[in-house]
């Protein structure tokens, strides 16, 4: 049986396809430095656009390798740079939570992240939108807690809100870590 073309055409074709990709790829910014991809991705979870902060937030958690960035942040922040680490949970907090209402506790979050913390949602202290998968402390559900647009509590944790792009604070009255 005779090939109704060459296959000195076809590897030529394929040769033709691979470069195409490797150019592709060579241009795409996923084959820029990781650490420049990642700090670019995570400085876009301060955007004043929501639909960027979600597409960041959503780009993190899909990938393992950044997760696991994001993990270390949490850890490494959670009591120096308590924004960063809120920056940081809500990307947790999105991958766990997945848009759900309800409050995940921290037995879970352990088994899946390693971490020792538990996911809120709570209102917006100055929109009233209903944010989800806010990190808080692993005893944090199970004191009562409110949104505000202050840090005034025994305890309070800093959120940036999905819908209207300002910070406010989770508050509690009675220090739950």
């Amino acid at each position: 049986m005779k090939w109704p073309f060459s296959r000195s055409k076809s590897r030529k074709k394929s040769e033709d396809v691979s470069r195409e990709q490797d150019e592709q790829t060579a241009s795409a910014p996923e084959a820029a430095d990781a650490d420049v991809v990642f700090e670019s991705r995570f400085a876009d979870l301060e955007n004043d656009d929501p639909d960027i902060r979600a597409e960041a937030r959503r780009l993190l958690a899909d990938d393992l390798t950044s997760l696991k960035m994001v993990i270390h942040i949490y850890q490494e922040c959670l009591n120096a740079e308590p924004r960063r680490a809120s920056l940081a949970g809500r990307v947790l907090g999105y991958k766990i939570a997945k848009g759900s209402d309800s409050i995940i506790l921290a037995r879970f979050t352990k088994i899946m992240y390693g971490v020792n913390i538990s996911f809120i949602p709570c209102m917006c202290g100055h929109c009233g939108h209903l944010n989800r998968g806010i990190a808080a402390p692993a005893n944090g559900p199970m004191v009562a807690y409110y949104g505000q647009d202050d840090d005034e509590g025994a305890y309070a944790t800093p959120v940036l809100c999905d819908k209207c792009g300002r910070e406010f604070f989770v508050a509690w009255d009675r220090d739950p870590r």
